[in-house]
C-alpha cells in the first residue's frame, strides 16, 4: 500500500482508496454529481464531530486532584463537615482527592 496525495486537498492517503478521508472526494476520476453533494455533506459531518464520542464529563472532586496541595487542602474544609452528615460519601471523596 503506498500513500497517494489527494487532488483536492493534497493530503496523503492510501492508493487504495475510494475517496480521500479528509475531504472525502473521489481519488479517481470527477465524480458524479450526486457524489460531490455526498462529499460535502460527509465533509460538513466530519468537520462537526459527528459520530465522534464526547469526553465524559469529569466531577469536582477529579477537577480538584489536578490542583496543587494548597488548593486541595482548602477543598477539604468543607468535606470535614459533609463527614459529619454523609460520612461514608466524604470519605469516599477525601481518598479519592488524595490519592497520588
Amino acid at each position: 500500500m503506498t500513500m497517494v496525495a489527494c487532488p483536492h486537498c493534497g493530503r496523503q492517503v492510501s492508493d487504495q482508496s475510494a475517496r480521500c478521508l479528509y475531504c472525502a472526494k473521489p481519488l479517481a476520476g470527477g465524480g458524479t454529481e450526486a457524489e460531490e453533494k455526498r462529499a460535502v455533506m460527509l465533509r460538513a459531518m466530519y468537520g462537526a464531530g459527528v459520530g465522534l464520542e464526547r469526553p465524559a464529563k469529569r466531577g469536582l472532586v477529579d477537577r480538584l486532584r489536578d490542583e496543587p496541595l494548597a488548593v486541595r487542602l482548602l477543598a477539604a474544609v468543607p468535606l470535614l463537615a459533609m463527614g459529619l452528615v454523609w460520612p461514608p460519601l466524604a470519605w469516599r471523596w477525601m481518598v479519592k482527592l488524595f490519592r497520588p
